[in-house]
């Protein structure tokens, strides 16, 4: 049965550069639309794979008589089937992420004259500053990974717990001589 497909519909972009007077801004963002990704680390998080630990989700909305909505199988520890492969693990994998915004002041020429430089400007940066997606997984933007034959196929669109991209503030000074 076709449950899920890793290729989105289309993949974008932004890049926009603004300038006024001494400060420019610089903003870069992409995402992916339409595709399709296996949260395979719900696997560890939602069934009996390690004694006691559960997710949130496992513990609050699985099924029971008295929570006949609930979107999660019954905690059972002797369960076998419901963490088989399923469509249960497939998420929409769409994804905007700001990936670069930097803000930078250039000093006036003649004050960097003045200090002995030919220009000078200090900006701040943020990188990966924010992600919009409903992935319930670390990390929307899952890399291909090769496996030991080569094959990078495989792992497309499958999310074995990949770390979130990491968050950075930068605060520079470029200068010219």
């Amino acid at each position: 049965t076709w449950i899920g497909d890793p290729h989105p519909d289309f993949t974008y972009g932004i890049n926009l550069n603004f300038g006024y007077k001494a400060f420019d801004l610089t903003v870069f963002g992409a995402g992916s639309q339409g595709n399709d990704i296996y949260n395979y680390t719900r696997y560890f998080s939602d069934f009996n794979t390690f004694q006691g630990n559960r997710s949130r989700r496992a513990l609050y909305d699985a099924w029971s008589p008295s929570n006949p909505g609930g979107t999660v199988p019954i905690p059972d520890a002797n369960d076998q089937v419901s963490s088989r492969p399923s469509s249960y693990f497939i998420e929409d994998g769409s994804y905007f992420r700001l990936k670069n915004l930097q803000l930078g002041y250039t000093l006036p020429g003649a004050l960097a004259n003045r200090i002995g430089i030919g220009s000078a400007q200090i900006y701040l940066q943020g990188q990966n500053l924010f992600t919009i997606t409903r992935y319930e997984g670390l990390n929307p933007e899952i890399s291909i990974s090769n496996n030991f034959n080569g094959d990078r196929n495989r792992n497309l669109g499958f999310d074995g717990g990949y770390m979130p991209a990491s968050r950075t503030l930068l605060m520079g000074l470029n200068l010219a001589f």
